[in-house]
């Protein structure tokens, strides 16, 4: 079943911050291999339901629709600095 066939509206919620933490995961140059593998997974985890529970929202938003290769992480992201630990290149 498709997105689209489901009008759920806390479906939809989930499903756009899920894109959101996608998104910046891409922008972020995260090794998604290392992410899912720090702290066996947990850290992953904990990092979702930080974006589902954000209050930063909208700004996660206009940041991600701003940014590009030169902007500066976004500070008020709970999860910069799990991010940034992972990110390629990066031991």
């Amino acid at each position: 079943m498709s997105s689209q066939q489901i009008r759920w509206p806390m479906f939809q919620h989930v499903e756009r911050r899920a894109n959101r933490l996608n998104d910046m995961i891409a922008h972020l140059d995260v090794d998604p291999v290392k992410l899912a593998r720090h702290r066996a997974g947990d850290s992953f985890a904990e990092a979702r339901a930080n974006c589902l529970n954000c209050s930063n929202a909208h700004a996660c938003l206009f940041w991600l629709e701003g940014a590009d290769a030169d902007s500066a992480p976004p500070e008020f992201c709970p999860n910069i600095e799990l991010f940034l630990s992972c990110r390629r290149g990066t031991n």
